[in-house]
């Protein structure tokens, strides 16, 4: 058993006005997710020990799983959720039940020091609940896991808040009297934020945003979720891979919330999502999503692999063109990068996080922001004495020297896929621009962290 302090014995997990992280107690909480939807269906005990006790030892803090992702709703031992699909009255208690096992997960989970980002049901899921049921099931849910320590509901899974949004405000309105210790958000469709939706929601703690599987130029593709002119239609807008740009619109509303990529592109899923004939998402790009969250000042981001979300076992068809087993998937490099860039992150914002906000002010000459920049767009963030910047394709990064104050700066490069730090030497600060060049060699990635701490002269 993991005897270090669990985040939630800092205290209760909760927002704070004008903060845009999430908080224990004092301490900032780093949300770094994984997409496991179907967890609770594919998995046996000794399978979903196997994948927790992997993402804990990599510093995972929130695994997001649905209770119910779809009809019938039957685990891996043959058991089912609910004993009368008509009236959905939860099944009764036996051993390896629905819920037991669900049960079993939760708390291995939190026995691990990580919460499960809890769905009811998968958003596709909704036509199959009247109003009437789905309260019940609510209910049932919040007497059984209301009062565990390291719950945060997550409503939607992957629909438009606008369809069936009584529904979905109910739900969470339901949620939040319930369990008033416990978080609550909202999984949106691809593309889209629940700010696009719930703007003003009291229930709804933080915003969250799917900045899906598509590539800048796959804007209309002839799939089933080609929804751009709808979107348009509803003030919606398309950002493509800018993912930075939902942490943004955040910021901008009038009485923000700490926000997260909660679905970016998955490692080794089609680009465009339903094309086998598309190239998959490579290492670098998954990554890139996560550091231009976090230096957008995002409270969090949230990893997904094709094959880990949905456990595929290697046989049969599966969904979106997968090819890996889940076993060898929970390996993937990407995951790794991800898990580095929380340690360096968390290593800075641990002390600093009620400074941090984003920089792009401090960015000079072809790294001024522009709408061509696209994948060589430079994110900047200040915490305290630090400024973290991300560079994509290795551009050089140039700062203002005006804006950096007097002193010096002792800077380090970092290479995302190992995390290692490398220091790079002292500049003093002029006035004058700055650049930094990035390494350059026989690396198999182009993107860098630049960290630069100030320093009196």
């Amino acid at each position: 058993m993991n005897t270090e302090k669990k985040p939630w014995e800092y205290g209760l997990l909760h927002t704070e006005k004008g903060c845009p992280y999430l908080l224990n107690g004092d301490r900032m909480f780093f949300w770094l997710g994984d997409t496991a939807w179907l967890l609770f269906s594919k998995l046996n005990r000794e399978e979903m020990e196997t994948y927790l006790r992997n993402r804990a030892e990599k510093g995972f803090t929130v695994i997001q799983a649905v209770a119910v992702h779809h009809f019938p709703a039957v685990n891996v031992y043959g058991q089912a959720a609910f004993a009368d699909e008509e009236k959905k009255l939860p099944a009764g208690e036996t051993e390896n039940g629905y819920w037991e096992l669900i049960d079993f997960a939760v708390r291995r989970a939190a026995e691990l020091g990580m919460y499960v980002g809890l769905l009811p049901h998968w958003g596709d899921q909704r036509e199959k609940f009247t109003m009437a049921q789905m309260e019940s099931y609510v209910r049932f849910l919040a007497g059984r896991y209301g009062s565990e320590p390291n719950i945060i509901w997550v409503t939607g899974g992957d629909t438009r808040g606008s369809q069936g949004a009584d529904y979905w405000k109910t739900m969470g309105r339901l949620l939040k009297e319930r369990c008033p210790a416990q978080l609550v958000t909202f999984h949106p469709f691809g593309r889209t934020s629940s700010l696009d939706y719930f703007p003003e929601e009291d229930w709804l703690d933080f915003h969250m945003f799917q900045s899906g599987h598509r590539r800048y130029d796959q804007k209309v593709l002839d799939a089933w979720d080609d929804t751009v002119k709808q979107q348009e239609e509803a003030g919606i807008p398309y950002y493509g891979e800018d993912n930075w740009r939902y942490v943004q619109d955040v910021q901008k509303a009038g009485e923000p919330k700490p926000v997260l990529d909660g679905e970016p592109s998955y490692e080794h899923i089609p680009q465009g999502l339903h094309l086998g004939d598309q190239p998959y998402w490579s290492t670098e790009q998954v990554r890139r999503y996560g550091w231009w969250c976090m230096l957008a000042g995002g409270c969090g981001f949230t990893y997904g692999h094709n094959s880990v979300m949905q456990f595929y076992e290697g046989k049969g068809q599966g969904a979106f063109h997968v090819k890996l087993h889940w076993k060898d998937a929970i390996h993937g490099p990407a995951c790794d990068s991800v898990a580095h860039m929380k340690e360096i992150l968390e290593e800075i914002l641990a002390k600093h996080f009620r400074e941090a906000k984003p920089a792009q002010e401090l960015l000079a000459g072809d790294c001024v922001w522009e709408e061509t920049q696209k994948e060589e767009r430079i994110l900047a963030m200040e915490a305290g004495t630090w400024i973290v910047c991300y560079s994509y394709t290795g551009k050089t990064v140039e700062l203002d020297g005006s804006r950096l104050g007097e002193g010096a700066l002792s800077y380090w490069w970092v290479n995302p896929m190992s995390g290692v730090k490398s220091y790079g030497g002292r500049r003093e600060i002029s006035g004058e621009s700055l650049k930094f060049e990035t390494p350059k060699g026989d690396d198999a990635h182009k993107d860098w962290v630049l960290l630069l701490k100030k320093e009196e002269a």
